[in-house]
C-alpha cells in the first residue's frame, strides 16, 4: 500500500510590512496497488490453462523450458497494467505464494474429515481454493532462480 502525500501551498498574502505565510494543508489518501479478485481470478485460469506449469509429465511439457517461458510470458503480459515491473521471478514467486496458501488449507480441510463424529469439519475461507483444486494431486517443484 502506498500514501500519497498532496501538500497545498497557498500563495503569500502581502499586508503592508507584515508578509503572512499560510500553513500547508496536508490532505492524504490510501492508493491501492496490487491483486484484486478479477486480476487473480484471471491469473489463475490463465495459470490452469497451462498445464506444462504444474502438471509434473512428460505430455504436459513439463520439463519443456521453452514451452514454460512461454507460459510465463503470457502471466506475465496479463498482470503488466498492474506490475509494470513484472516479470517471470515476479510471476514464479506469485505461483509459488497461491499454491502454498491452497495446501495449506487443503490439508487443513483433509485432516479435518479424519476429526471423528461430532467436530465440526474445517470450512475453507480462502475464496481462490475452488479455482486451484487442479493442483490438489501435483507435487511442488523447487524453483531455481
Amino acid at each position: 500500500m502506498i500514501t500519497l502525500v498532496i501538500i497545498y501551498l497557498p500563495e503569500y498574502v502581502l499586508d503592508s510590512q507584515l508578509i503572512m505565510q499560510h500553513t500547508p494543508i496536508q490532505k492524504t489518501r490510501n492508493i491501492h496497488y496490487g491483486w484484486n479478485r478479477d486480476l487473480l481470478f484471471s491469473f489463475i485460469e490463465l495459470y490452469e490453462s497451462h498445464p506444462c506449469l504444474w502438471r509434473m509429465d512428460k505430455e504436459a511439457k513439463f520439463y519443456n523450458k521453452a514451452a514454460k517461458k512461454l507460459a510465463y510470458m503470457e502471466l506475465v503480459d496479463l498482470i503488466k497494467k498492474d506490475f509494470p515491473t513484472a516479470d517471470i521471478k515476479f510471476v514464479k514467486a506469485k505461483i509459488k505464494n497461491i499454491r502454498n496458501s491452497f495446501r495449506r488449507e487443503y490439508n487443513k480441510v483433509e485432516n479435518s474429515r479424519r476429526i471423528p463424529d461430532g467436530i465440526p469439519m474445517y470450512s475453507t475461507k480462502l475464496w481462490y481454493y475452488d479455482l486451484l483444486l487442479f493442483t490438489k494431486h501435483q507435487n511442488i517443484v523447487a524453483v531455481r532462480n
